[in-house]
């Protein structure tokens, strides 16, 4: 595997040549999956394992850690405000508990999908509980394209 060779020889050779060059790289990996199991099962490699678990960071489900929300979902209005250039400026008083009775399967990374969509979807000074999409459901409504086939510069404004 190349990736495990660069990481015991920190070294890399590019395409077509023939000259390898040394590098100094760290490599921070994320999964979902159980890594040992995956190991036992020959569905990943043992040495590349070891390789990548120097320090190893065990994160729960945000489900179970529900106190995180509040501070998440402000980190993320400060995101897109600056990413849309809107001032939003928090959350009403039924939209937290919405927020904390759903599971978020997608852990931090649908929370964080959740509060773009309602600025997408217009959120004004502060998102209501039905700027959401309903929480809990399989559905989340779809938008219609714009008859004039034309996109408001705010939603198509990537900085970050």
């Amino acid at each position: 595997m190349k990736l495990l060779r660069v990481l015991q020889e920190m070294q890399v050779r590019p395409v077509g040549s023939t000259k390898a060059h040394p590098v100094d790289v760290r490599v921070i990996a994320a999964t979902n999956r159980d890594l040992d199991r995956s190991i036992a099962d020959g569905r990943f490699r043992q040495d590349l394992y070891y390789r990548l678990n120097v320090v190893r960071v065990s994160l729960p489900q945000l489900r179970t850690r529900r106190e995180d929300i509040p501070a998440l979902v402000n980190h993320f209005l400060r995101r897109y405000n600056r990413r849309f250039r809107r001032d939003v400026k928090g959350i009403t008083q039924d939209a937290p508990a919405a927020l904390a009775a759903y599971d978020f399967p997608g852990n931090v990374r649908e929370l964080e999908n959740v509060i773009e969509r309602a600025f997408a979807m217009g959120a004004r000074e502060q998102i209501t509980l039905t700027d959401l999409p309903v929480l809990g459901t399989a559905s989340v409504p779809a938008v219609a394209a714009p008859a004039s086939g034309s996109v408001p510069r705010w939603l198509t404004s990537r900085r970050t």
